[in-house]
Parts: C-alpha cells; structure tokens; sequence
C-alpha cells in the first residue's frame, strides 16, 4: 500500500497546471508533476480528461529523498557554506520506464545528468533524466519505490 492521499495527489496536479512544471511523454502526451509540499515528494502521472480542468489519474508514488529539480526543491537553495563539490562520475543512469519525456515549460527533451540527492544527512550523487535547460528532474516509479525506499529504510533505521 503506498498510502498517498487523493489530496495530495490533487495538490500536485494542481500545483503543475498553476506553474506549467510538469514533464510531458511525447508519443503519448501522458504527464508526469512532483511536487513536495512537507518532508515527502508525490508523483503523479495523469493525462487529460474529458473535460476540460478535468485529469485522469494514471499512478502515483512518493519518496522522501530531497531531489534537486523534483517538486519544487530548487538546488541552489540546497547548497550550504563550505558544502564540497558534488561527486560527478555516476556509474548507472536511471532513465523512465517507457517513452521519451520532455520538459512541459522549456519543451527540451530530458537528458541524463548527475544529481545530487539527500535524505537525513547522507548524500547520494546519481544519474537522472532532467530538463538540461531548467533542471526539472525526473525520479522514475522503480527508482523511488525500489532502491530509494530501500536506502531511506536503511537510514531511518540507524
């Protein structure tokens, strides 16, 4: 059970129809908000319904990892006084289940690049598809309810 409110998953369509963040499938035009209103990150993956404002729930996951470019966390905003360079060499690349996504607000095609993510002290450099223009990253559903909960389990349990 993933245990995500449908108010929350309100919330971030909501929130992505206000600000035009949201990722975009090209073939299919499925779309794809994060948005992090407390210490959690929601996805939502929708499309459009058949009327207008109205959307059509597709899935929805959450995380609590802090990630640059997903739901709001903006990373300039992350990095503190003195914080050392982010390790740059990733050894695998995360990329989206299916399709070819695109920034909806810069319309770019996504690209791996290395992000820098947090949960509860611990710092976590990966590779992630993102907007190149704007920094809008994209977590993939395996990634978030595979190997992220996995870890966020293991340093809960410190």
């Amino acid at each position: 059970m993933r245990r995500i409110l449908f108010s929350d998953i309100r919330q971030t369509i909501a929130q992505a129809v206000a600000t035009g963040r949201y990722l975009r499938e090209e073939t299919t035009g499925r779309m794809l908000a994060a948005h992090r209103p407390r210490r959690v990150t929601f996805w939502a993956e929708y499309e459009p319904g058949a009327k207008p404002g109205e959307y059509r729930l597709l899935g929805a996951y959450s995380h609590r990892m802090i990630t640059p470019g997903a739901g709001g966390v903006d990373a300039a905003a992350l990095a503190q006084p003195g914080d050392a360079a982010p390790v740059n060499r990733v050894d695998q690349t995360y990329a989206p289940e299916f399709g070819v996504w695109r920034c909806a607000e810069c319309d770019a095609p996504l690209a791996p690049s290395p992000v820098v993510m947090t949960y509860l002290g611990s710092v976590f450099t990966i590779s992630l598809f993102g907007c190149p223009l704007c920094g809008q990253t994209l977590v993939p559903e395996s990634l978030a309810l595979g190997r992220m909960a996995e870890v966020e389990q293991l340093l809960e349990d410190k």
